[in-house]
């Protein structure tokens, strides 16, 4: 009779070392979080200052340094940042402070995690000091309270000074506000008494916030990797467009095909965000309706082809001349066709070639993209699939991409009945085929027309 209690006392104990070690871990990670999100808005913000500096008119004009951070006088906390071996920049402490405040209130995914409430602050707070521990900057009043503190060194972005995060968890003067808001203290009561009764369900709630929290962390710092390249190509060839600093048409055609290529590049990042966030909410609308597998192919290809002059790779396409008849929902398998035709632009390595054939194979027809690129060994195919996976190869390390696209892709041909297979080899491509059935009722009477 000894033995149960004594079993009890023991998972109990290693319980609540499991759950302190949990909440340690979560405090760190919620601390380097915030600091990657921080100063990866500042470092984008100070290189669009940079190449606003670059494509200045006039180098060292004032009335371009007033637009930004920069000033010519050196001083004891700026940083030194050189701009082309033209101009010694540092950064103007004495506006500093103000434009970091109006930053930070104009950038909604920093503002969000650090507005008060009228019922509790917030869960992060922040601060940048200089050299000499001035504060330059407070998100608001210290608080007197926290779960965990750090401080981070701002070399990638404002030199010299420093990033102070205060990290104070969800406490009892937070879940009193919510409380007080919502709940009555009988419901408190008895949530009490299930969480003394059910601690283990806890640890494992933990366990799953924290994959779930590592996941949002990814897709925050590759989003803004994806958007950052495109914004500063069109911003740059926005400007010399409107100030006329190019030689000749042909120079002015280019610009705006610079243009329309990142346009299609980041509104292609859009639907499969917004695709996403529809497929994991169950909220997918698929409208299936008679079209043609060759029409919506076509509509995909033509967007390419503009991506494919300007890197200089050659699309070849095999497409039969006659009517594909399928039952699909035409806009989600445009979706999937952009992601996979898209995945092999970015894969294929220095081999300037993707080949795309459409053809008919029994009762069903099949799409195969081929790269001849970097590939990926075979114990990978089975995980490419899951959302905001990323194989683990250094030479794929860099390649823009949030790890969405083929799950995305999936998930819309399963809703066309089709079918999605991967074939790779190792550093010399991979093909990725798509097979549709048939839709009977509309089959063309000929279907043994030439190949175009």
């Amino acid at each position: 009779m000894v033995l149960p209690p004594v079993l009890f006392v023991g998972y109990m104990v290693l319980s609540l070392v499991q759950l302190r070690n949990l909440v340690r871990v979560s405090s760190s990670f919620h601390l380097d979080y915030a600091n990657g999100l921080i100063q990866e808005y500042l470092q984008l913000k100070l290189e669009r200052e940079m190449l606003w500096l670059e494509h200045c008119q006039v180098p060292g004009d004032e009335t371009c340094l007033a637009q930004t951070w920069f000033t010519q006088t050196p001083n004891e906390t700026g940083k030194l940042f050189e701009l082309e071996g033209k101009w010694a920049l540092y950064l103007d402490k004495e506006r500093l402070p103000n434009e970091l405040a109006s930053f930070f209130r104009s950038q909604q995914g920093v503002a969000q995690i650090i507005s008060r409430t009228a019922f509790h602050d917030p869960v992060y707070w922040f601060q940048i000091v200089d050299q000499t521990g001035h504060p330059v900057f407070q998100a608001y009043p210290e608080p007197k309270t926290w779960s965990a503190r750090a401080s981070y060194e701002m070399e990638n972005s404002l030199g010299p000074y420093q990033l102070d995060i205060i990290y104070q968890s969800f406490g009892p003067k937070q879940l009193y506000a919510v409380a007080k808001k919502k709940l009555n203290f009988s419901l408190i009561f008895l949530f009490f008494i299930l969480f003394i009764g059910s601690i283990w369900f806890t640890t494992h709630s933990i366990r799953q916030q924290l994959i779930v929290a590592r996941q949002k962390s990814f897709f925050v710092s590759t989003v803004s990797h994806e958007f950052k390249t495109p914004l500063a190509i069109i911003g740059v060839a926005t400007e010399t467009l409107e100030s006329g600093r190019y030689r000749n048409d042909e120079q002015k055609s280019r610009f705006f095909q610079m243009i329309q290529n990142e346009l299609n590049r980041m509104n292609r990042l859009v639907q499969k965000i917004l695709q996403f966030s529809r497929m994991e909410t169950g909220q997918m609308e698929v409208h299936p309706r008679p079209c043609d597998f060759r029409e919506v192919l076509e509509k995909s290809i033509e967007v390419f082809r503009l991506q494919a002059q300007s890197e200089g790779v050659e699309l070849q396409v095999e497409l039969q001349s006659v009517k594909m008849p399928i039952l699909a929902d035409p806009e989600l398998l445009r979706q999937a066709i952009d992601n996979i035709i898209d995945n092999a632009f970015k894969y294929r390595g220095t081999h300037p070639q993707i080949q795309i054939r459409l053809n008919r194979q029994k009762d069903r027809y099949v799409l195969a993209i081929q790269d001849f690129g970097l590939g990926m060994e075979s114990k990978e195919i089975k995980n490419i699939q899951k959302s905001f996976y990323r194989i683990p190869d250094p030479q794929t390390q860099g390649i823009r991409g949030s790890g969405l696209g083929l799950s995305i892709a999936s998930a819309a041909l399963v809703h066309a009945q089709g079918e999605i297979q991967i074939e790779s080899e190792f550093r010399k491509g991979t093909t990725v085929t798509i097979s549709l059935p048939i839709n009977s009722e509309q089959e063309p009477e000929d279907e043994n027309h030439s190949a175009s």
